[in-house]
C-alpha cells in the first residue's frame, strides 16, 4: 500500500489508484455499500468501524472525547476529506474517451458504493489502464509522476531528459526505480529522507554507469565479427569446416545419431558466418526467396475470397460458437500491437504470441528493443509457450555477445540465430514442437527471422504488400522429371535433413497414390513429421534443423506507417500472401486489430484443418526508444 509518510509534513500520501479500487472491492465483499469509508495520510483505507475499533480505549463505540487516529492524529471526518482529495488527485491525470472527466460524484462523507464506482471509472482512463512502452512495470500516470519529480530534482531538467533518466534508472534497478514510484505517488512527501535517499542512489548509479539510452535508432555498419571477442571457433563435421558458436546451449540428454556426434549437431546449429560480405549475400538471397515464394503463390479458392471481401468478411456462423480473442491488451510491453486467434479446425489451441521489450547493452548504449513472435506449435502447446516466454533473455544474452562493441550486420544476424538455437535447447521437446516467426527492429534495420513455415508480411497504407519470410518446405525427392529430383535433394531444408542422418519421403493417397506431402524421419523414428525446420522436436536426434532464415532491412527503405503482420499456418493455408494484403488495403484505416480480425474470420471461412493466429504490430512501435 502506501509507503513514505511523513507525520510531520501533514500531507496526505494517496495510494495508487488500482490499490485504492482492490481496496474498496474487497471491503465491499464484507460491507454494505452504504458504508462509511476514509483514507488515513498516511495511505491506509478504513471504513468508519474499523477506523472505532483500532482507535478507541475499549476497541468498540465507547470511548471519551473526539476520536482520532492513533498514528495520524485525525479525526474520520478528516480522513473522508482525504477520501474525497484522493479521488480529485487522479482526476485530471486522464481522460476517459474524448472527454475529460471534470468532476468525480462523491460526497462529502464517502461510502464504499461511491469510491468504488469513481475509481472504477477513473481506472478506465487512458493513463491508468495503459501500460508504460518504456518502464512495463508502470503505468503512464505512473511514469509521468516520476518525470515530474525528477526535473524538480534537477536543474534545468528537461521533460524528454527526465524521461531518459526515468527508464535508464529503470534499466538499472527496476525494484528500486518501481519503489521510488510508489513513494512519490501522488507528490506527496518528495522531500522525506527515504524517498531522497532512494532517488540519491538511482542517481549515482545513472551517472556512473557506461551506458546511456540512445538518442536515435543507431545505425548498423558492415563490419567483420571478431571471433575472440564473440566467443568464435573452427568445427569439422565430415568433410565440412566452418565457423561456430564457442558455448552452446546444451540439449538435456543430446541426441542419439549414427551419423552425427551431439558436439558435431551443436556446431552444425550453431554455425556462424563472420564475414560482413557472406552475411549479406545471404540476407538478399532470403529476402529474394521471400519476395519470388510470394510471386509464384497462387490464390486459395479465389471465387470464395472475392465474394467474403465483397461482402464485408462477415464472421463465419461456426466461428461465433468457437473461443476466439482478439485483443490489444495482451502485449503490455508493446502498446501498438495486436493480437486475433482462434482454435480453427483443430480441437485445441496449440499457437501462441507475445511481444516483449528487451534492453540490451550494445557498446555505450542501452538498445531497446521491441519484439513480436508467433509459434505455431505441433503435438501440443509446450514448445510453442515455452519459446514465446524465452526469446527475451535468450536474444538479450546473444546480441550483448556479438554486439557489444557496436552494431553489426554480421553480428545481429548472427547473434538472432544463436538466441533461437538456444530455444531449441532450453528443454527436452519429444513428440512436440513448434515453428517460430520473430519481428523487431534492431538499430536501423527490421529484423524478421523464421523458423518453418509461420509468416511475416509487410503492408502500408498505399496498399503495397511485401512477404518477408519464406516458408520451410521440404521438396519431394520422388516427383516430376530427373532435373526437379536432383534439385530437390540439394535445396536447403532438403540437404539439412540429409546431412544431420534423416530421411525424406513422399506421403501418398492410399488409394489413388497420388503425392500429398513430403515427410522427414530422423535416426531411430518410425513415425515422420512434414516440418522442415522446427524447435523441439527433439525425438528425430537431430535431423531437423531450428536454424533461421533471416531476412533484415534498412528502415529508411520502408513506409514509416506500414504494418507489420505475422500468422501461422492455419492462415496461409487458407488465403494466399496477396489476398491477405488485399484484405489488409480494404480495412488499413480502420486500424490493425480490424485487419487481424478480417484475416482471422476470412481464414475461418475457408474452414482450414488447423489453429489461426494472426499479430499486428505498425512499424512506428517497433522503431520507439
Amino acid at each position: 500500500m502506501a509507503t513514505g509518510y511523513d507525520p510531520l509534513s501533514g500531507s496526505i500520501h494517496f495510494p495508487r489508484l488500482s490499490v485504492l479500487k482492490s481496496t474498496v472491492s474487497e471491503l465491499g465483499s464484507t460491507n454494505p455499500e452504504d458504508t462509511p469509508v476514509g483514507l488515513t495520510r498516511d495511505g491506509r483505507i478504513l471504513t468508519k468501524a474499523a477506523f472505532v475499533s483500532h482507535n478507541s480505549l475499549t476497541g468498540g463505540w465507547l470511548t471519551w472525547g473526539t476520536l482520532k487516529d492513533k498514528k495520524t492524529q485525525e479525526t474520520f471526518e478528516e480522513c473522508q476529506s482525504n477520501m474525497q482529495k484522493a479521488l480529485e488527485h487522479y482526476r485530471p491525470q486522464g481522460t476517459l474517451g474524448a472527454r475529460t472527466i471534470k468532476k468525480i460524484s462523491v460526497s462529502n462523507t464517502p461510502t464504499l458504493s461511491e469510491v468504488h464506482s469513481a475509481s472504477s471509472i477513473l481506472s478506465q482512463m487512458p493513463q491508468f489502464a495503459s501500460i508504460s512502452d518504456s518502464i512495463p512495470s508502470l503505468t503512464l500516470a505512473q511514469v509521468d509522476e516520476l518525470c515530474v519529480f525528477l526535473q524538480e530534482q534537477g536543474a534545468n531538467l528537461s521533460s524528454d531528459n527526465a524521461r531518459r533518466l526515468a527508464i535508464e534508472m529503470y534499466i538499472i534497478d527496476p525494484e528500486k526505480t518501481n519503489q521510488l514510484s510508489g513513494r512519490i505517488n501522488g507528490k506527496a512527501d518528495i522531500n522525506n529522507s527515504a524517498v531522497q535517499a532512494l532517488y540519491r542512489e538511482l542517481k549515482q548509479a545513472c551517472d556512473t554507469a557506461e551506458c546511456s539510452l540512445p538518442k536515435s535508432n543507431p545505425p548498423v555498419t558492415q563490419t567483420e565479427i571478431v571471433s575472440n571477442t564473440a566467443n568464435i571457433k573452427e568445427a569439422t563435421v565430415g568433410d565440412m569446416t566452418f565457423k561456430t558458436v564457442g558455448n552452446p546451449k546444451q540439449l538435456p540428454g543430446g541426441i542419439v545419431n549414427p551419423k552425427i556426434t551431439t558436439e558435431e549437431w551443436d556446431a552444425l546449429e550453431y554455425q556462424v558466418k563472420t564475414s560482413p560480405v557472406e552475411v549479406s549475400e545471404e540476407l538478399r538471397n532470403n529476402r529474394d526467396a521471400a519476395i519470388t515464394a510470394q510471386s509464384q503463390e497462387a490464390p486459395k479458392n479465389p471465387e470464395k475470397f472475392k465474394q467474403l471481401l465483397a461482402t464485408d468478411i462477415p464472421q463465419h456462423n461456426y466461428l461465433k460458437h468457437k473461443e476466439i480473442s482478439c485483443s490489444t491488451g495482451r502485449f503490455k510491453d508493446n502498446p501498438g500491437a495486436v493480437f486475433s486467434e482462434t482454435a480453427g479446425g483443430s480441437p485445441s489451441m496449440e499457437d501462441a504470441s507475445a511481444s516483449c521489450l528487451v534492453f540490451c547493452s550494445v557498446r555505450s548504449y542501452w538498445l531497446p528493443i521491441r519484439l513480436t513472435a508467433v509459434a505455431d506449435g505441433h503435438g501440443d502447446e509446450q514448445a510453442a509457450n515455452a519459446t514465446i516466454a524465452a526469446i527475451a533473455p535468450c536474444l538479450k544474452a546473444r546480441l550483448e555477445q556479438f554486439c557489444g562493441g557496436g552494431l553489426t550486420e554480421a553480428g545481429i544476424t548472427e547473434a538472432v540465430s544463436a538466441a533461437i538455437a538456444d530455444l531449441d535447447r532450453i528443454r527436452r521437446f519429444d513428440e512436440t514442437g513448434t515453428t517460430f516467426n520473430l519481428a523487431c527492429v534492431i538499430g536501423d534495420r527490421l529484423c524478421i527471422a523464421n523458423v518453418g513455415d509461420s509468416r511475416a508480411i509487410l503492408v502500408t497504407p498505399k496498399g503495397e504488400c511485401v512477404q518477408l519470410s519464406e516458408d520451410a518446405k521440404l521438396l519431394p525427392e520422388d516427383e516430376g522429371s530427373e532435373e526437379d529430383r536432383s534439385a530437390a535433394k540439394v535445396s536447403r531444408f532438403n540437404r539439412a535433413v540429409h546431412l544431420r542422418g534423416g530421411t525424406i519421403e513422399s506421403q501418398r493417397d492410399p488409394k489413388t497414390q497420388a503425392f500429398e506431402l513430403v515427410r522427414v524421419k530422423g535416426p531411430g523414428v518410425d513415425r515422420g513429421t512434414s516440418s522442415a525446420a522446427t524447435i523441439g522436436d527433439h525425438h528425430h536426434n537431430g535431423a531437423l534443423t531450428a536454424q533461421p532464415t533471416i531476412v533484415m532491412i534498412p528502415l529508411d527503405e520502408l513506409d514509416k506507417d506500414s504494418l507489420i503482420l505475422q500468422m501461422s499456418d492455419g492462415v496461409t493455408d487458407a488465403i494466399s500472401t496477396n489476398q491477405i494484403g488485399e484484405i489488409a488495403q480494404q480495412y488499413f484505416m480502420k486500424g490493425q486489430l480490424t485487419i487481424c480480425e478480417k484475416v482471422r474470420d476470412c481464414a475461418y471461412s475457408m474452414l482450414p484443418k488447423d489453429n489461426i493466429m494472426v499479430t499486428g504490430t505498425p512499424l512506428k512501435t517497433f522503431r520507439l526508444l
